[in-house]
């Protein structure tokens, strides 16, 4: 209250707010937050989604493997694991979990490596 009559004390005009400017300032916080929330959301999104579909090809790749259908040498188990991988790391790098970062990003590294490796070393692609 000390500030309301200090504010009446001096000289200067008084700000008046009609329910107006109130209804205008309160728009432009409902416009802000959602604004926001539509951002994070479509962060979490591509977060999730990159995530899920990295995940998928690193449990087909796993699969396919254990049940005898894909052989761990092949191109295509290399590359299910390189992809999944890096879409597993970015997506913990965009909700910023460092472990999961180092864990699919050293994945994804070794996976190109043995990509690599084959394709300097001329080996033939094997699916099984």
């Amino acid at each position: 209250m000390i500030c309301c009559s200090l504010w009446k004390a001096s000289s200067a005009p008084q700000p008046s707010f009609s329910p107006r400017h109130i209804r205008d300032l309160e728009g432009i916080k409902y416009e802000i937050a959602v604004r926001t929330l539509f951002q994070t959301m479509a962060h979490d999104d591509q977060a999730t989604l990159a995530g899920f579909v990295g995940v998928a090809f690193l449990l087909a790749a796993f699969l396919l493997n254990l049940f005898k259908l894909l052989r761990s040498d092949g191109h295509l188990y290399m590359g299910l694991n390189f992809v999944g991988a890096g879409l597993a790391c970015y997506s913990s790098y965009l909700i910023n979990f460092m472990p999961f970062v180092v864990l699919e990003g050293v994945w994804a590294v070794v996976a190109l490596a043995a990509i690599a490796r084959a394709l300097f070393l001329g080996l033939k692609p094997r699916t099984h």
